[in-house]
């Protein structure tokens, strides 16, 4: 059964140009276990899937999760234009309630 992590190294794989031999051979992790790995028969640890990526040209990195994140910072950046221009519309209203109050305040 194919997994995330199998299809992340046949991505590899396929992205590197290298097959199962070659990348046994880079990482010491025998022929089989590399080929039960890219077919979801075993997961390898977090360590072999590091050696298995870097023999193949690739590295993990942790980087967050920017989808709701940056979709509140363009809401944000747009209440802000609203607010430095006078702006009475509410359109980030239902987007950042905590902003509510100064999107369709009446003023001071």
């Amino acid at each position: 059964m194919q997994t995330k992590i199998s299809l992340l190294i046949r991505e590899a794989l396929v992205r590197s140009g290298m097959n199962a031999s070659r990348l046994s051979e880079s990482t010491g992790i025998s022929e089989g276990r590399i080929s039960d790995y890219v077919n979801g028969r075993h997961s390898p640890n977090s360590l072999q899937l590091v050696k298995i990526l870097a023999a193949a040209g690739f590295r993990i990195e942790l980087k967050p999760n920017l989808d709701d994140n940056g979709l509140i910072l363009a809401e944000l950046l747009k209440l802000t234009d609203m607010i430095s221009t006078g702006s009475e519309t509410n359109i980030c209203a239902d987007r950042i309630p905590i902003f509510r109050e100064l999107i369709i305040s009446d003023g001071p």
